[in-house]
């Protein structure tokens, strides 16, 4: 467990500390059981390879507590409040931020599906031309050769009044 500790002029940053090193500095050179049990604030119940340890408040091994244990416990909460206080901005801000994402999301799920009900309109209407535009090239296949026929027609019918006209002129005045 590391336990964070204020760190630089202003406090504002906290810099992890390890158990060992923050017993040493709290209290000196007492023995490591001493020192290990006064710092963590338990005291160990039955004895062997299985213990129990019970927190208790003010009092360290039945002793009350120094004043310099008081000192290290307020330093430890307000190293606590200052990391709730970090925190709960911070669960604030990216709350702000989560929401923000969210109705940008939507706006653009929205725009989407607008965009998606246009082009799937647009693509019927292209297949609806696409279709018609085959049906008249398959009704100009098939009228082919009555087109052609027709064309013949009109070229003889065309040819005939000429040759009509040049062998029957018309009456000349006087």
């Amino acid at each position: 467990e590391e336990l964070l500790e204020p760190g630089g002029a202003e406090g504002a940053e906290l810099q992890p500390r390890g158990d060992d090193d923050l017993r040493a500095r709290l209290f000196g050179a007492a023995s490591a059981d001493s020192a290990a049990a006064a710092a963590s604030g338990v005291v160990a119940l039955g004895a062997g390879r299985h213990t129990a340890r019970r927190r208790i408040a003010g009092k360290v091994a039945g002793e009350e507590a120094s004043a310099s244990d008081q000192a290290a416990i307020e330093m430890q909460r307000r190293a606590h409040g200052a990391l709730l206080e970090d925190t709960a901005e911070l669960v604030a801000r990216l709350k702000q931020n989560s929401l923000a994402a969210q109705r940008a999301l939507a706006t653009d799920n929205a725009t989407l599906d607008l965009t998606d009900a246009a082009a799937s309109f647009n693509v019927s209407r292209v297949d609806a031309e696409a279709r018609r535009i085959a049906e008249t090239r398959r009704r100009m296949h098939q009228n082919c050769c009555a087109n052609w026929l027709i064309g013949i027609v009109v070229l003889l019918l065309f040819m005939l009044t000429l040759v009509f006209i040049r062998l029957f002129p018309a009456p000349r005045r006087q």
